[in-house]
């Protein structure tokens, strides 16, 4: 307790210290010069156009800006004189004017004309980006050669700041990114739906603030929706297929329309066809005893989602978004384990569909929009059911499971302008979950039993964050402070029923030193003290078996994590940068492999608080044209990670590359090349062999931009994962036998109708998910 207060006094007199030299500062400062920045029409905003002031006797910039989203700006301390004005804006020709300062000054609209032979031409991507005097990266898409004929996941991978492999992205290689679509948090498998025609741009945000959630610490990933014609959609359609047979087979549509007051967005993916096979051995060795096992299976799937989102825009900063959807899936496995004693079959059938809705209310509370409140609450419901059904040799048995979960979150906060270099904000971050399960156990086979218990928690989060901008620094210093109680409640055993109670102080500090804008050299330290909550689905007690030799279970007990993590990123210029990060974790949860008593030669895992860890995290990152044609992005990274538990220590270096290329062939057409390699590693739950894997491709873009084809070849080459499991006198060895080579096909067709309007940024709802504790 004495701790936590310490820490209050601190970054109460860190803010005190920080406004108290803002007003001094500001007290010093000159003119502020204003504007906005506004294609030919006079209405739309050019966002994040950049706005320099240069003498008149020389060509030295004493003045910059960078316009906000809608293209206004304004750049505050100008000294009285007369001034050279250039705008410029990538797709843009440059503006340039004379202007003299004697007081505040507004330039009012200006016009940039469009810059056709920039659009079509070969184009760095460092142009396209943009990075705020927060650190914040913003990387247009609209016009953006290298999206043309791309997937939005294959353009991505391009971006400097990103790291994006087959199933997850990350913001500098860090954990716990979180993904958006305007405001809905989505997954990286919705994210794969979106079509680069219907973006705006992206936005990347290396230290969230509060308003994200604590969760947030590995940073966020925005992609803002476009709509600059009256509608605008894309049709798309995505096959894949392995050496066998097709995998999978994708339908999607998204459409944006606006007109006056009101926007709705229609977003709707399915996914009629899935097949996927797997095949792996695993090999037990206890106190001697050997035995193998030889896994073979298929699962099956289709699904579709379907979101709708409305806006109403009272005026130009308030705003009310109504948005919903629904999720509904089926999935069927089946699967063969054979070893030397007996052969077991497993069958799954599963059904599940979710509900889900939000509200987001947005009230400007200044002239200029810069002071505002905001107030969002969404609402999930899911409903899964499953049924089992287990034949060992000629012995067969039933089982079948229910689950029903319900979610609300409010979150409200205000966030005000204190001066025109600093900025405060606060709110309050308010989740509830119930999940309720009832399973009907097999009879014959001793495989589950049956169960009724309710998983459910408050979470509770107040929050405050200041930050300021002083000439080239910017800095924000914050405060969270969180209560949670997660209770699990077993109706047939009420002696297992765990309730626990959770509280903790979070500090938070950003430092952002803008060395040369223009250069794009800039040094970012951040240091957090942050917690975080297993899946909820690691919680839960159920038997979930992998195979005739393996089961999961989860673990009611299981406390939240804390983290204390410090990162230093450093650009050099728009090409070149270098990161570390240190990060410091207690009661870390993870996924332990343990032997059956009652059962020889079968283990079981269970996620627990296992311990400690210490990590280090050194990366050197290329971005860039080594030739016209090609544009090259490679990161080299070294991970020195020790992990302790009671009776148990382990440390591991290992090193890693990745390379994407693409090859130029002509406007819209080309070809790519990534490769991937990563050396042993190890943690407490599982050892790895080194693997590596490379990838081919060809894009392209037809019929002035409307037809997009892309084709990737992937895991072309590459090597057989093996994992390793092993404790006290036993060892268990994974080995994957089915292929992962794959091909990939996705057409898309762009379509829009009517007369430009202005961009609008639409939410949509967002689903719940289960994580099986499993390795």
């Amino acid at each position: 307790m004495n701790g936590n207060i310490i820490k209050s006094k601190l970054l109460f007199a860190l803010f005190v210290f920080m406004q108290t030299f803002c007003s001094v500062y500001a007290q010093n400062s000159g003119f502020n010069l204003k504007g906005r920045a506004c294609e030919r029409d006079g209405k739309s905003g050019i966002g994040y156009a950049t706005v320099k002031l240069y003498n008149n006797t020389d060509s030295v910039s004493v003045y910059r800006g960078v316009a906000d989203e809608a293209g206004a700006f304004s750049i505050g301390g100008v000294a009285a004189g007369s001034y050279r004005v250039e705008v410029t804006c990538v797709g843009y020709e440059n503006y340039v004017a004379r202007v003299n300062v004697g007081g505040d000054t507004d330039m009012g609209i200006i016009k940039l004309n469009e810059d056709k032979n920039m659009l079509d031409g070969v184009t760095v991507m460092a142009e396209y980006s943009k990075m705020k005097p927060t650190g914040d990266v913003v990387v247009l898409v609209k016009g953006n050669p290298m999206a043309k004929g791309k997937t939005l996941v294959d353009f991505m991978r391009y971006l400097r700041d990103l790291d994006v492999a087959d199933n997850s992205i990350s913001v500098r290689g860090r954990e716990n990114t979180l993904i958006y679509v305007d405001d809905r948090k989505v997954s990286f498998e919705q994210l794969k739906s979106i079509d680069p025609s219907m973006i705006d741009r992206i936005e990347i945000i290396p230290h969230a603030d509060a308003s994200y959630g604590i969760n947030a610490r590995g940073g966020i990933v925005k992609v803002y929706l476009r709509s600059d014609g009256g509608l605008l959609g894309s049709v798309s359609m995505y096959g894949e297929a392995d050496y066998y047979s097709p995998v999978r087979f994708s339908p999607g549509f998204n459409l944006l329309y606006s007109k006056g007051k009101i926007s709705i967005g229609n977003f709707f993916d399915s996914r009629p066809y899935e097949r996927y096979r797997q095949e792996y051995s695993e090999t037990s060795v206890d106190e001697g005893v050997k035995n193998e096992t030889h896994i073979k299976g298929f699962s099956y799937g289709r699904s579709l989602d379907e979101n709708l989102s409305f806006r109403y825009s009272f005026n130009k900063f308030d705003r009310i978004d109504v948005y919903g959807g629904v999720g509904i899936g089926r999935g069927d496995s089946r699967q063969t384990s054979v070893n030397s004693d007996s052969e077991t079959k497993m069958n799954t059938d599963d059904n599940n569909r979710n509900y889900n809705a939000g509200l987001k209310f947005v009230k400007g509370l200044s002239a200029d929009g810069k002071n505002y409140f905001v107030l969002k609450t969404e609402y999930n419901k899911s409903f899964e059911n499953t049924d089992n059904r287990y034949a060992v040799d000629i012995t067969s048995d039933m089982a079948h499971r229910k689950y029903n979960l319900d979610g609300v979150s409010v979150e409200p906060y205000v966030s005000v302008d204190l001066t025109k270099m600093s900025t405060l904000s606060a709110g309050l971050n308010y989740y509830y979950l119930i999940d309720r399960h009832q399973s009907q156990g097999t009879e014959t086979l001793d495989y589950v039993s049956d169960m009724r218990f309710v998983n459910k928690g408050h979470d509770c989060a107040a929050w405050a964050s200041y930050g300021i901008t002083i000439g080239k620094l910017y800095m924000r210093a914050e405060l969270n402070y969180m209560w949670g109680e997660q209770i699990y409640k077993d109706y047939l055993s009420p002696e297992n029923n765990v309730t626990n109670i959770e509280r903790g102080l979070f500090p938070t500090f950003v430092f952002q030193w803008n060395i040369n804008q223009d250069k794009g050299r800039f040094l970012n330290i951040g240091y957090f003290r942050y917690y975080s909550y297993p899946n909820y689905y690691y919680r839960s007690p159920e038997v979930v078996w992998q195979n005739s030799q393996l089961y999961s279970v989860g673990n009611p007990s299981l406390k939240m994590q804390t983290y204390n993590q410090m990162q230093v990123y450093f650009s050099l210029n728009k090409s070149w940068s270098a990161d570390y990060s240190m990060d410091f974790g207690n009661d870390l949860v993870k996924v332990l492999m343990q032997p059956d008593g009652s059962r020889p030669g079968v283990y079981f895992t269970r996620p627990e608080n296992a311990g400690t860890s210490m990590n280090h995290t050194l990366r050197l990152t290329y971005s860039g044209r080594l030739f016209s044609f090609w544009y090259s992005r490679n990161t080299l990274g070294a991970v020195y990670m020790e992990e302790k538990m009671p009776g148990r220590k382990v440390s591991n270096a290992n090193i890693s590359f990745r390379t994407d290329n693409d090859f130029t062939i002509y406007k819209g057409i080309g070809l790519t090349m990534a490769m991937s390699a990563t050396s042993k590693t190890e943690t407490l739950s599982y050892e790895n062999n080194a693997t590596y894997k490379i990838n081919f491709g060809a894009y392209a873009s037809l019929l002035k931009d409307k037809l997009s084809l892309n084709f990737v070849w992937s895991n072309v080459f590459y090597n057989k994962n093996k994992m390793k499991m092993y404790g006290d006198g036993w060892v268990v060895t994974r080995l994957t036998l089915h292929s992962r080579t794959r091909l990939m096909l996705t057409a898309t067709w762009n379509f829009s109708l009517g007369a430009k309007i202005k961009k609008v940024n639409l939410p949509t709802s967002s689903g719940m998910y289960r994580e099986t504790p499993t390795l």
